[in-house]
């Protein structure tokens, strides 16, 4: 099977799912009469966590996505092996509206927290298991091995944002509201550089 094949059909659930994330907001019921005030802190009350959950899992697909395309980019083929890692991947995607419109509808209940991190968490471990089967050692890209900053920064980017979902389940049992947080924040993970010097300080590795 050529690259671009299954390139194409996750490009398509990519946007299926990326779409269906919005179904899930509703116009809030407003009653005549209320001030400017009240209509937006009635409008904020009733679809904020929907909307938060939103822009958080539309930011999410959208590094997914990115990070599926350049993986795809590198490629000169792909085998039986690869072919069903990107499969459970885009299964693990299709979850994700799911996941989204659960914790928009119940944010500060433990098992929507946890259902939704678990999401985000194998969806992340996947896409990394691909990039290094793939690409780490120049398996599929008929390339020499990845340079060891290329590595570096990959495991870094995600499986930071993967420890961090884990986190949020463990402070779930004690502090909604933080493990809340802790599920918005990740995301923003995958904007920060990661450099070599960076991860031997945070992981202990001498040079």
């Amino acid at each position: 099977m050529k690259p671009s094949r299954l390139e194409a059909l996750a490009d398509g659930i990519f946007a299926i799912v990326m779409t269906l994330l919005v179904l899930e907001i509703h116009v809030p019921h407003l009653e005549e009469g209320l001030s400017l005030a009240t209509a937006a802190s009635h409008a904020i009350t009733d679809i904020g966590p929907k909307l938060v959950s939103f822009i958080v899992s539309f930011m999410i697909l959208a590094i997914y996505w990115s990070s599926h395309h350049m993986l795809f980019a590198k490629l000169k083929e792909i085998n039986f092996r690869f072919m069903w890692l990107n499969v459970y991947f885009l299964m693990t995607i299709s979850l994700i509206p799911f996941s989204t419109a659960f914790i928009g509808s119940y944010p500060l209940v433990q098992a929507s927290q946890i259902f939704y991190a678990l999401n985000l968490i194998i969806g992340g471990l996947i896409l990394f298991h691909m990039i290094k089967y793939a690409v780490f050692h120049g398996r599929l890209t008929g390339d020499e091995s990845a340079s060891r900053e290329f590595k570096i920064n990959v495991t870094g980017k995600i499986l930071f944002p993967a420890a961090t979902y884990l986190l949020a389940i463990a402070v779930s049992f004690f502090e909604p509201r933080l493990s809340l947080a802790l599920l918005v924040v990740g995301p923003l993970i995958y904007f920060i550089p990661i450099d070599t010097r960076l991860w031997q300080a945070l992981t202990g590795r001498a040079q």
